[in-house]
């Protein structure tokens, strides 16, 4: 929270000393709808002195939108915040204690919300808002010395998240009402005679597959030199290896692998690798092939940046990097090519006045992570300034559609 504190000060003090404008021809007029925005002295759809800190924004298939919220009214409170598609949003959950801090929550298509709340070193379990009925109910309730990360929830209301025992050992955990069973434990031999040493970011899609990036070793063996795989587990706990690194296999393209994957409800899996001339590439996985979609250098994509790539059912996939020019950008792809839907200096509107997404030298302007739905709505979240730089405006958080980029790079 410091950190966020300072960082807002810093975009307010640097505002006359970095302030520049851009050539027209380097900004384009992006027809993006504001959700809602937070800043010290106003805000839209949230009190003035709300703070976003760095929340992934979730979008649904219907267009619902979710994100979590820091500080809000400048209270120690955080919360989550939800609009159900073509309405005005707002704060539909409060921490139940100070202090407590809120996860990145998921959304499924039905508008349900899960999430957990927590502080370091303590956890109060796994929550789930209703979005037809207003109700929020505990679906996990912790054991001692337990916590939970990356929480998810599909249509059918299966939740997946990682759990953290008094051990410290990690398990990724399916729980369906009074149901629940593990899929994957660290320091566990499994039945193929491998053992996995740390499991990193579950993602869930609607058919129950799992999808995650998994560390091979004995427990505490987590260094970069052990072997990577990225995984798929079916609903019945049996799974498939997608792709490997060269500590796997020498023989594999992929020198290792970033923390975070995106699955789609076609089954599509999307991950950040890194490959030969240490560069780092976006690879898609479907229809039974691993393919790049986007390789640093290619086009104009100088660097990815570390955030998860994410893929809706179409095989569209969104992605967060760096143009040539500098600027930072949101780009689309597919197999057949990306391209930058927006970046830095490019204007968007606002509840106020036409802004833009803060281009100044001290910050990358994006916020987190991205969320796509099937119809090729995109969600992100950014700090935006006046039209002429000279005001901070808050952050925002946005949705643009997106059309799949033409072929070729």
């Amino acid at each position: 929270m410091f950190k966020f504190v300072c960082y807002l000060f810093l975009c307010v003090f640097s505002l006359g000393i970095f302030a520049q404008d851009l050539p027209p021809s380097d900004v384009q007029l992006v027809n993006a709808t504001l959700v809602a925005r937070a800043n010290s002295n106003d805000g839209f759809g949230l009190p003035a002195g709300s703070v976003l800190g760095i929340a992934d924004v979730k979008i649904n298939n219907r267009g619902d939108v979710a994100f979590d919220i820091d500080v809000i009214g400048g209270e120690a409170t955080s919360g989550v915040w939800f609009s159900a598609s073509g309405t005005q949003g707002r704060i539909v959950y409060r921490s139940t204690v100070e202090g407590r801090l809120i996860s990145d929550p998921s959304l499924n298509n039905n508008g349900d919300l899960v999430f957990s709340q927590f502080d370091f070193g303590v956890t109060d379990g796994v929550f789930k808002f209703d979005s037809n009925t207003r109700a929020t109910t505990m679906v996990i309730r912790p054991e001692q010395n337990q916590a939970f990360s990356f929480s998810s929830i599909n249509d059918i209301g299966t939740v997946v998240t990682r759990v953290v025992d008094a051990n410290g050992d990690r398990s990724f955990r399916y729980v369906n009402g009074s149901q629940a069973r593990t899929i994957a434990r660290e320091a566990v031999k499994e039945p193929n005679g491998t053992t996995l040493s740390y499991l990193f970011r579950p993602v869930l899609n609607n058919s129950g597959f799992v999808a995650a990036k998994v560390r091979r070793g004995e427990r505490d063996q987590t260094d970069e030199s052990q072997p990577d795989t990225i995984r798929l587990w079916k609903p019945d706990g049996s799974f498939e290896v997608i792709a490997v690194d060269i500590h796997a296999d020498p023989n594999s393209l992929f020198l290792g692998f970033s923390n975070s994957v995106g699955i789609s409800d076609a089954k599509h899996v999307v991950f950040t690798a890194t490959i030969s001339g240490d560069k780092k590439a976006i690879f898609l996985f479907g229809e039974g092939k691993v393919k790049a979609v986007a390789i640093e250098g290619q086009g104009d994509l100088e660097a990815l940046e570390a955030f998860a790539p994410v893929v809706n059912s179409k095989g569209l996939v969104a992605f967060r990097g760096r143009l040539k020019s500098g600027k930072s950008a949101i780009f689309t792809g597919t197999w057949d090519g990306f391209n930058a839907v927006v970046k830095q200096g490019d204007l968007v509107p606002s509840d106020v006045e036409t802004a833009k997404i803060y281009d100044l030298a001290d910050n990358q302007g994006f916020i987190g992570g991205l969320s796509l739905n099937d119809s090729g709505l995109l969600a992100f979240h950014a700090g935006i300034l006046s039209k002429d730089g000279e005001r901070f405006l808050g952050q925002g958080i946005y949705v643009l559609s997106t059309t799949t980029p033409p072929a070729g790079r």
